[in-house]
């Protein structure tokens, strides 16, 4: 399929190197419009995606500027914390996090924390639970939610399926968008990138467009 191509590149970020790009995700859109129709991507950048569903909201909060950071009505629980707590004088929240752990008289339904490993021993030694996103493991074809070289199709509003060319195909004949109408980008996601959709993702219903607009388009260098 022919589609003409485009590189993003982020403004005002810094020229990144190898290790600052993780991973890329091609995006087709339509040119009449600009309208994203989907998105192509590896296990990689799904797992970042569902790894977002793991994030404590306080946590992603302060991911996204602390205090600064505006969500509707949420963000002014997340601004009186330190006041709160200080008048009160409660030890249930130290090192600016509220734990999981404490019963509430109302919660969420079908809500609770994850339980702790257990560990049984007979014997004295010294056990150390390990952390599996440590950066000196070693890499492993286990790490992420996904099986390695898989290819999944994702919305704008980031509905996941497995990608085949069928797919692809039903997506831009239920939109009745022909291939000629289509282009490609191309978006490197790192940790700046990351941010951005994890950004996205909590105001807007459009992820894959709001991160497209912080981007500059321009042509692709093909080699000489």
């Amino acid at each position: 399929m022919f589609v003409q191509q485009f590189m993003l590149v982020a403004p005002n970020v810094k020229e990144r190197t190898e290790k600052d790009s993780k991973t890329r995700v091609k995006i087709m859109l339509r040119k009449s419009d600009r309208k994203i129709l989907y998105g192509e991507a590896n296990e990689d950048f799904v797992d970042l995606l569902f790894s977002f569903l793991t994030i404590p909201l306080e946590s992603a909060l302060e991911l996204l500027g602390g205090k600064g950071f505006t969500v509707g009505s949420i963000s002014n629980l997340l601004k009186d914390l330190d006041t709160i707590f200080s008048i009160t004088k409660q030890n249930s929240y130290q090192d600016g996090i509220l734990p999981p752990f404490y019963s509430c008289p109302i919660e969420l339904p079908s809500i609770c924390s994850q339980q702790p490993t257990k560990i049984f021993h007979k014997s004295y030694g010294y056990l150390k639970q390990s952390d599996p996103k440590s950066p000196i493991l070693e890499k492993t074809n286990s790490r992420g939610y996904f099986k390695k070289k898989s290819l999944f199709l994702i919305t704008d509003d980031l509905v996941v399926k497995s990608l085949s060319s069928a797919s692809s195909f039903s997506l831009l004949k239920e939109t009745g968008t022909p291939l000629c109408d289509v282009e490609q980008q191309v978006i490197s996601i790192g940790e700046v990138e990351a941010l951005a959709l994890l950004r996205a993702c909590l105001c807007s219903s459009s992820a894959l467009s709001a991160l497209l607009n912080l981007y500059v388009k321009q042509p692709k260098q093909e080699p000489q």
